[in-house]
């Protein structure tokens, strides 16, 4: 029999961790695309972004706003008359 032997399983045992998988990124993707050649250029290419569109969201807002009228030169309309107090 088998009664010498003895197993100590918990002695210093540290199991490997399984990997857990990323989700990619936004920058993995512009890597891969080849748009940027470092991770760190999805910063800066999605700042510019954000500000071109920040620009262009004021533009369409500030254009929304209809001009004040302008008065034109004062003319006659046929059948009017200036009156004689005003001359």
């Amino acid at each position: 029999m088998a009664s010498g032997i003895q197993f100590d399983e918990n002695q210093n045992f540290d199991p490997i961790p399984e990997p857990v998988l990323q989700p990619p990124t936004f920058a993995d993707g512009l890597l891969k695309s080849g748009v940027i050649s470092k991770p760190g250029d999805a910063i800066a290419l999605l700042a510019v972004f954000a500000l071109i569109l920040i620009s262009a969201s004021f533009y369409i807002l500030i254009s929304s706003v209809p001009q004040p009228p302008t008065l034109g030169s004062d003319m006659l309309r046929p059948g009017e008359q200036v009156p004689s107090y005003v001359k």
